[in-house]
């Protein structure tokens, strides 16, 4: 009886050593496939990337892209999911101002160190997630902003479209700064981001937040 305990554990250890190689080997394979990807669109656009072709640059055959994908667009979408999963934990829910601030400049900093793949999510116009992200980091530092100053002169509708133009214009500043190369750090960036954020408050209540 107990060697066939034994046994059986022996087997069921074997089932997931063999699931963790063959993660590990599906995790390889993508991280080849998005790096193949990333070089490629360095030279060319993305719909004039075939799959030969990425499969080439890769090293993998056909059949094991067509395991995981169907064109090289999922891999991209793939490539910025990961870069946007990375920045939700920096973006949570702020306390205060103050947090939000510190918040905003750990995102610039993120998209700094991988300007790389930013620049390239940038340049495809795949990164409506990100444009989303700001608007929600917005929200919630709008909603903020109203709990600590409770006199906030500005209705629903007012906030929206608030929301939607300032929370685009911070997606157009982070886009310029990449594509660009701007020589700005990304504390520099931050602060010009917090200052884009407050620019639709009124004058009085950026004031009395300074004091």
């Amino acid at each position: 009886m107990r060697h066939f305990l034994r046994n059986c554990l022996e087997f069921i250890k074997s089932l997931g050593d063999v699931h963790l190689k063959e993660n590990q080997r599906v995790a390889v394979t993508k991280k080849m496939l998005r790096e193949g990807l990333i070089r490629l669109l360095r030279a060319k656009e993305l719909d004039k990337i075939h799959i030969n072709e990425l499969c080439r640059e890769a090293g993998i055959n056909r059949a094991t892209f067509y395991r995981h994908y169907k064109t090289p667009r999922d891999v991209l979408q793939e490539l910025e999911s990961e870069l946007i999963r990375q920045l939700i934990p920096l973006t949570k829910t702020p306390g205060d101002i103050r947090e939000a601030q510190k918040m905003l400049e750990a995102t610039c900093t993120y998209i700094y160190d991988h300007a790389d793949v930013a620049k390239i999510l940038f340049r495809c116009n795949s990164d409506e997630s990100l444009m989303l992200g700001l608007n929600e980091f917005y929200r919630q530092f709008l909603k903020i902003w109203k709990k600590e100053r409770p006199s906030t002169p500005m209705d629903e509708a007012a906030t929206r479209i608030v929301i939607a133009g300032v929370g685009g214009g911070a997606y157009c500043l982070l886009r310029q700064w990449i594509l660009e190369d701007i020589p700005k750090t990304p504390s520099e960036i931050s602060s010009i981001l917090c200052s884009v954020l407050r620019w639709p408050l009124p004058a009085e209540l950026l004031e009395q937040d300074n004091k």
